[in-house]
């Protein structure tokens, strides 16, 4: 199938159709529409059971098993689609089955609450026991250019969504040469010099209620509204005008021990968002939020679970974020009221020593927060003041990624934060704009080589690469196990050496 060529969308239309990639589980990943594969007999994986339930064959689509029928709905949010490889089949024949599916889904699918275009997701199908696993490479070209085709012309997002580091290193590799996301120079090369700073070790991320808000959760006006339902004696005109701070207070002194758990019940959900998956896939070691969820910490286990600070103490390189405001596992540490502030201010010093650490040490990538936190202000301050006295003036420490156009605010931060304005008419326009922009930096700035070696990915390859990958691989079996050449073949097998699958390599 050959790739059509990628139209800009005209100003104050429905912005066009994305393909995203994420490394990760589509269960976990909150969606409009998921795509299983199966076979004609709908013989479903146990691993699509968190999507199909426990008994597929109660949902078994009226029309399945009729001629030329290879895709049906199964489900207000799945579609099923047979991939199972007959004896004379060749790629074309999968690639036109997951046209046909994605077509009948974009044609029919509408957005969540909040999103701007429907989001599908999508495994890199064919490759395990749909049978065409032996050129993944093809596989792999062909999907992005079925899905290419789809988002050209029907508004609809996709992510390609797998578990396998390897898998989701090529299909990064081949979105990096096609380079299709649709930024204006200054954007592109902004993400492109934040994925650098990500391969070299030096961002760090900041994140707040931003991020989890797509994933279905509360903004803190609309957690603090929530909480109200479980104090039904008060006055809801009343406790309107009271400030947030003070809101939170009376809800404490109201709902007494139970105010932590009401908080932590609707503060968390059980799938988290994409921009969640794209912030996981920037591999940061250091990161720090002021939500209380656990959705990043859900997104990054797909590459390494991160230590949840203060309760826990990372050792070594370990990964870990640090819960300025307390956590939905540890209902007691959780700050939303007046007196939480306060006290948060006396007694964290330690926690905000670290997120001072941060600024001062690393580029802190801030996204999903509005900086308005008196708290956070006052440390970001603190480090501004210091940086100042000491010639620390010329470079920015950090860069906003901001929905919410706020000039004066911009203005406030100008020469000390590098603020990067989202595209588009609207908050939710600008949100989907800010998972495109996350998109372009966690594809440039994945590193993952563990399927270079992989014969199976050859058709990646330029010739002369594939050529040296041949030498590679030839210099592999050559090695054997004695001591002298241990490393060396070690370091063979994580690019794809070997008879087994290569071990996982991440910074």
């Amino acid at each position: 199938m050959s790739r059509p060529e990628r139209q800009p969308a005209s100003a104050g239309t429905i912005p066009r159709g994305h393909v995203f990639a994420v490394q990760g589980r589509m269960e976990l990943l909150r969606h409009d529409a998921a795509v299983v594969p199966t076979g004609p007999a709908l013989s479903i994986s146990p691993a699509w059971r968190p999507l199909t339930g426990a008994d597929p064959g109660v949902r078994r689509p009226r029309t399945w098993g009729r001629p030329g029928v290879r895709h049906a709905r199964a489900g207000e949010a799945l579609w099923l689609l047979d991939v199972e490889r007959r004896d004379d089949a060749v790629l074309s024949w999968l690639l036109d089955g997951v046209h046909g599916v994605l077509e009948e889904i974009a044609s029919t699918g509408t957005p969540a609450a909040g999103r701007v275009l429907p989001l599908v997701v999508v495994p890199v199908v064919g490759i395990g026991a749909g049978g065409f696993g032996d050129d993944r490479g093809a596989v792999i070209r062909g999907l992005l250019d079925v899905a290419d085709d789809v988002v050209r012309r029907h508004a609809v997002d996709l992510a390609f969504v797998t578990p396998d580091p390897a898998v989701h290193g090529a299909v990064q590799h081949l979105r990096r040469l096609r380079h299709e996301w649709p930024l204006d120079p200054a954007l592109l090369e902004s993400a492109a010099g934040l994925a650098e700073q990500a391969r070299r070790g030096e961002l760090a991320l900041f994140f707040g209620a931003g991020v989890s808000i797509p994933a279905g959760l509360p903004s803190w006006a609309d957690l603090l509204r929530a909480c109200l339902a479980a104090a039904p004696d008060l006055d809801t005109e009343d406790f309107a005008r009271l400030h947030p701070l003070d809101q939170g207070e009376l809800l404490r002194r109201v709902l007494g021990d139970r105010f932590g758990s009401v908080v932590a019940e609707l503060a968390d959900a059980d799938r988290h968002a994409l921009g969640h998956s794209l912030l996981a896939a920037l591999h940061c070691r250091e990161a720090a939020t002021t939500n209380y969820d656990h959705l990043y910490e859900l997104a990054a286990a797909a590459h390494v679970e991160p230590v949840v600070m203060p309760w826990r103490t990372p050792r070594g390189g370990e990964p870990w974020l640090l819960k300025l405001n307390g956590d939905v596992d540890h209902p007691e540490s959780i700050v939303l009221a007046r007196r939480d502030f306060l006290r948060q201010e006396m007694l964290a010093r330690p926690a905000a020593a670290v997120l001072e650490a941060m600024m001062l040490t690393r580029h802190l990538l801030i996204v999903g927060a509005s900086l308005t936190d008196d708290n956070v202000l006052r440390l970001t301050h603190e480090v501004a003041e210091f940086r100042a006295e000491h010639g620390g003036k010329d470079q920015p420490f950090g860069s906003v990624l901001d929905v919410e156009t706020d000039g004066v605010r911009r203005q406030l931060w100008a020469g000390e934060l590098e603020w990067l304005s989202m595209p588009g008419p609207d908050v939710a326009h600008r949100s989907r704009a800010l998972d495109v922009f996350l998109d372009a930096v966690a594809a440039e700035a994945t590193t993952d080589s563990s399927w270079v070696l992989d014969d199976r990915f050859e058709s990646l390859l330029e010739d002369g690469d594939a050529e040296t990958a041949r030498r590679a691989r030839a210099l592999w079996g050559a090695l054997g196990d004695r001591e002298p050449w241990v490393a060396l073949r070690a370091e063979l097998e994580r690019h794809g050496s070997g008879d087994e699958p290569p071990v996982p390599h991440h910074r």
